[in-house]
């Protein structure tokens, strides 16, 4: 099973550059064969787009949201981790530094709901998601890379380790 224990549950956050919403459409778009598809939930932009794509019987909702201006939601949201990861105390600072440069230089979060608990499926899908957008994944008290590595956790654990924004052996 590739569910690994830092990502489990139904949903999470990725924190990464887009230049539109575009970006993501196409990604999800070329991920389409026989067992996949894929809908478009929302494109108002108003809030954000929402997209869905459906796997047998599991769906895995984006809802992508590209910061406008300074304050915004996105900022918000961002702000939010920022924050978050601001006051863990951990013996590795240069991990927890690694995520802050990330979170200031990213532009949008990626709120990722699926129907189920992550299967492998799911897990997978996210991960390469991640990966494909240089996104780091936020699980509500962990940051992981997009190997699927733990950053840092809410306790200050952490299982790879970076340094001057790379990850070291």
């Amino acid at each position: 099973m590739q569910v690994n224990n830092y990502l489990n549950g139904s949903n999470c956050n990725v924190f990464c550059k887009l230049t539109s919403y575009q970006d993501v459409l196409e990604y999800l778009n070329s991920t389409i064969n026989d067992e996949i598809s894929f809908e478009i939930i929302d494109d108002s932009n108003e809030s954000g787009v929402k997209y869905r794509i459906n796997y047998l019987k599991e769906s895995i909702d984006f809802h992508v949201l590209i910061r406008n201006k300074g304050g915004d939601r996105t900022s918000k949201i961002i702000l939010g981790a920022y924050n978050f990861f601001k006051n863990i105390t951990t013996d590795l600072s240069s991990n927890k530094e690694f995520i802050q440069q990330h979170l200031m230089e990213c532009n949008s979060s990626v709120g990722i709901k699926c129907s189920t608990e992550f299967s492998d499926y799911i897990y997978l899908y996210i991960i390469r998601f991640g990966k494909h957008f240089e996104g780091l994944i936020f699980n509500g008290l962990s940051m992981l890379d997009e190997e699927g590595e733990l950053i840092l956790d809410i306790d200050g654990t952490y299982s790879a380790q970076y340094k001057q924004s790379r990850k070291t052996s």
